[in-house]
């Protein structure tokens, strides 16, 4: 480590340095390592001409040290009492340093300013440590430690000393489910959403009273096939889970499913297994990707009545759809549908029917015999025109308020061909207008 600087002497030596050397003694030069024990030896009792002596209380002042590597230009020649002339670096002071203060010039009463406001802080270093081949050392990084949910097994426990029907560990995010629910045989009800699972253990097939499995928005992107022993399931929801491709196989052996719901995953395609859950009731497949046909054996479904593939990359709608006789909602809006089967007109249960965002050219003549029909949607299609009738024949849309038929710009033309007449016979039997087409 290099020597320190009594940058005190320092200051001292920029006023006398045009003093004559009394003493004749040398200053030290900036190279003498023990140039700080020198100085204070001098005199510090120096006189500026036209000002008197320095006051005593900024010579007290204790003094701030710099290394000789930062500051080599940090010593100046000093002259006790006398004359003598500086080094050539008099002329400027740390220049290097823009906080820092210049000696050396102007006039004495400068001079004396300088002294009395000087504060020379110390610079910081830096140290770096580097390898041969220049790179930087870094810290080893600790390990990454698995996230842990929170321990159940005394939930489960509680459930299955009181004998509870309804086990609800939702919002926990739970990574995996314990074994011990295959102790749980009185549960009729489990609420497993909103967790972090990726599978479900084997042993949830031991739970032969379950009835309503909620599984949704969790990480699932299969199911154990000992899950085909849930024979009471009626109720199972995989919304927001990560299933790809196709629908478990396990699924289609629950055949006691009322309500299946499969919204926003990734399934491409529905295999004819589909035909075997003849109690299911509620079937909504939206939002994934299926580009396949629907299967025909979906008309094997006879307790249908609610039926939801919108936002798929669907194509075709097979005729078995008309033997769902029970449906009331269908919804096939977002898909890429260029026609419909005839054999649509047999749903006479029909309510509503979404048909938005396909590309259809016409609608089913046989549509006509839906005529508990209140809600129906055609916009953005390739629609020309509609069946003379259909509208007349809906005449549950007579009574419905805020009931609207939005046609496609090409339909305008055409379209209102078949409108208007329904619109005159409306006006007469109805004052307030139930029906707007745009």
């Amino acid at each position: 480590m290099s020597k320190p600087v009594d940058t005190r002497s320092v200051g001292q030596s920029s006023v006398v340095s045009s003093m004559s050397n009394v003493s004749g003694q040398s200053p030290p030069k900036p190279s003498d390592p023990r140039k700080a024990e020198r100085l204070v030896h001098y005199k510090r009792d120096y006189y500026i001409p036209g000002l008197g002596h320095i006051p005593q209380e900024i010579l007290d002042q204790p003094p701030q040290f710099y290394s000789h590597e930062d500051e080599q230009d940090a010593y100046y020649s000093i002259s006790p009492s006398g004359g003598g002339t500086s080094t050539d670096t008099d002329s400027q002071l740390f220049s290097s340093s823009p906080s820092t203060v210049q000696f050396g010039s102007g006039s004495p009463e400068s001079l004396a300013g300088s002294l009395a406001s000087m504060d020379i802080r110390q610079k910081q270093k830096r140290v770096m440590v580097q390898t041969p081949s220049s790179k930087k050392l870094e810290a080893p990084r600790k390990p990454t430690v698995p996230e842990k949910g929170p321990d159940v097994t005394k939930d489960i426990a509680k459930c299955k000393a009181n004998s509870e029907t309804i086990l609800d560990l939702s919002g926990n995010r739970l990574t995996a489910l314990p074994p011990a629910v295959r102790d749980l045989n009185c549960v009729t009800e489990m609420y497993l959403y909103d967790n972090k699972l990726t599978q479900l253990p084997d042993e949830i097939g031991a739970m032969v009273s379950l009835e309503k499995l909620m599984l949704q928005q969790n990480c699932l992107t299969s199911l154990p096939l000992t899950m085909q022993y849930l024979t009471k399931l009626r109720v199972l929801d995989l919304r927001h889970n990560r299933l790809e491709n196709r629908i478990p196989a396990v699924i289609y052996k629950l055949y006691g499913l009322t309500q299946l719901l499969l919204t926003y995953n990734k399934i491409a395609e529905i295999d004819p297994d589909i035909g075997s859950l003849i109690s299911l009731t509620v079937l909504v497949v939206n939002r994934n990707t299926i580009r396949m046909p629907i299967p025909s054996s979906i008309g094997t479904l006879r307790q249908l009545k609610k039926l939801d593939l919108s936002h798929n990359k669907i194509s075709e709608i097979p005729d078995e759809i008309g033997k769902c006789i029970l449906l009331s909602d269908v919804n096939l809006q977002h898909n890429s549908l260029t026609a419909l089967p005839e054999s649509i007109g047999e749903l006479r249960s029909l309510t509503r029917l979404g048909l938005k965002y396909n590309q259809l050219t016409s609608i089913p003549k046989t549509l006509a015999n839906c005529q508990k029909l209140d809600e129906f949607n055609i916009e953005n299609n390739d629609i020309a025109t509609l069946p003379e009738g259909l509208l007349s024949s809906m005449k549950r849309l007579t009574t419905q308020w805020g009931f609207l038929v939005r046609l496609t710009t090409a339909a305008l033309n055409s379209g209102r061909q078949c409108a208007p007449k329904y619109c005159m016979d409306l006006a007469k039997s109805a004052p307030r207008p139930a029906l707007s087409v745009r």
